[in-house]
């Protein structure tokens, strides 16, 4: 008989790798999508206090900057909604994912700092058929 260390160690053991990497990508996607609703949260009282009164027809720079910021905030939501599920049917794997996530991390932090950076989302997720994610880019094939 093999001993435990001939025998690959705790082989069979504890949870699977990829789906431990999967279920910790699962996470911090989930986690970057609730940090952009209570960014959203946080923009609606202002939003709320600068809208504009009956007659007047221009809108406040800090208003206009805030509806953008929720609209964009939004779209990306939506891409990362989509990017779950793409990982969850296994249609991209977590390294895929993790390609973009200092990308990501970076605009949670810096998109009000930096708003004209992260100005096009559409162009961000652009989709490309090709092999791999990177910055500004998911691909993947149908």
């Amino acid at each position: 008989m093999a001993s435990w260390e001939e025998g690959g160690g705790s082989k069979g053991y504890g949870p699977d790798p990829k789906e431990k990497a999967k279920s910790e990508t699962r996470d911090w996607l989930n986690n970057v999508v609730g940090d952009l609703e209570s960014q959203i949260d946080n923009f609606k009282p202002e939003v709320e206090g600068l809208s504009v009164k009956k007659g007047k027809t221009r809108l406040p720079p800090r208003l206009t900057h805030l509806k953008t910021s929720i609209a964009r905030h939004k779209a990306h939501i939506l891409k990362l909604e989509l990017i779950l599920r793409l990982l969850d049917n296994d249609e991209l794997s977590p390294e895929q994912v993790n390609d973009v996530k200092d990308f990501l991390e970076d605009y949670v932090e810096r998109n009000q700092d930096d708003f004209d950076e992260f100005g096009d989302v559409d162009e961000l997720f652009a989709i490309r058929k090709g092999g791999s994610l990177r910055r500004f880019c998911f691909t993947w094939s149908f």
